[in-house]
């Protein structure tokens, strides 16, 4: 049976409160809304008294003591609306995810359509968000090698795949007056956009809250798709970012890092995040693997060397090690 109403998941932290605020007017007065749970995860303000503020849908606030990263505060979420009888379909949102006003009845049309194939727990769709990259390849067809996380490669980096990064390029010339299509399989994605049944908790669980932050929308996506489950991109499902997204920072230069110009925390909760999923889910070959690791963090290295970066190349190193060792308690930067 297709459902009917959908819950909304959402986190919010610092003081986003004007972000969050056209995330709520957006959801305001869409039917398909049963009730938004939102996770108020170390804010700054008075969430409740700005809710006050405007007409909102039903609002379920949960309150953390600080700030537990989004992997925790998303289980958390996920938990209770695991144990809600009246949950159905649950929808995950950022706080500055702004669906398109036929977003939601777009994502119940391909679930129809989809639930015919797979059930209700093998199953997730995830929402066209523009301003990603790789799901605006993804919508055209291009195959998920190209623009996804890849069996071997460290940080994107392969030896012994260098054709990569040149059929990248011409894939993306080719395809610009493509049309999207109606549905493409996925191997992972953002939580922002993702839509899942209830029954998927039973059999994937929550993400993993050692990740913290970065990587465990990837972790907890993939290690669904890789049990099994089914996970389609729906491009008619459009959520519009209000925030300009970090995965869209602008490229660094030849023989320079755009690692380096992360803040120190960003960059070691990043690389510790990715090492240690990146090992555990996505090595085949280990002596490929580890030669692809050794040379671009070589190649890491000398551009730190080069451009002054050698205090971040020592985080960033410190990183990797405690991830590849499945050490995810919290560490002293290294200065």
């Amino acid at each position: 049976m297709t459902p009917t109403r959908i819950d909304i998941l959402m986190v919010t932290y610092g003081n986003r409160w004007p972000l969050l605020r056209g995330t709520l007017e957006a959801l305001h007065g869409m039917p398909e809304v049963r009730q938004v749970t939102l996770i108020d995860n170390g804010s700054i303000y008075n969430i409740a008294e700005q809710l006050a503020t405007i007409p909102t849908p039903a609002i379920n606030l949960i309150l953390m003591p600080e700030n537990m990263g989004s992997a925790f505060a998303i289980g958390t979420g996920l938990q209770q609306l695991r144990a809600d009888a009246q949950t159905e379909c649950i929808l995950l949102l950022d706080d500055d995810n702004v669906p398109a006003p036929d977003c939601l009845k777009q994502l119940l049309s391909a679930w129809s359509t989809l639930s015919a194939r797979h059930t209700p727990d093998a199953l997730m769709l995830q929402c066209m968000r523009p301003d990603r990259t790789y799901l605006r390849h993804a919508a055209k067809g291009v195959h998920p090698e190209l623009f996804f996380p890849l069996p071997d490669h460290f940080l994107g980096f392969h030896v012994l795949r260098p054709d990569i990064r040149f059929r990248r390029r011409q894939i993306v010339k080719n395809i610009r007056n493509t049309d999207d299509r109606d549905h493409v399989s996925i191997p992972c994605a953002p939580y922002g956009g993702l839509f899942l049944h209830r029954a998927a908790l039973d059999k994937i669980g929550v993400p993993d809250a050692q990740l913290h932050t970065y990587a465990d929308d990837f972790e907890f996506t993939l290690r669904f798709t890789r049990g099994g489950g089914h996970l389609y991109l729906i491009p008619p499902a459009v959520v519009e970012d209000s925030e300009p997204t970090l995965v869209n920072t602008r490229k660094a230069g030849w023989f320079s890092s755009k690692f380096f110009a992360m803040p120190d925390r960003r960059l070691f909760l990043l690389m510790r995040n990715t090492a240690y999923y990146t090992e555990r889910a996505l090595v085949r070959h280990a002596a490929i693997y580890h030669l692809n690791r050794v040379l671009y963090t070589t190649y890491l290295f000398l551009s730190a060397l080069l451009h002054g970066r050698m205090g971040s190349f020592k985080i960033f190193n410190f990183a990797i090690r405690q991830g590849r060792r499945g050490i995810m308690r919290h560490a002293d930067i290294p200065k």
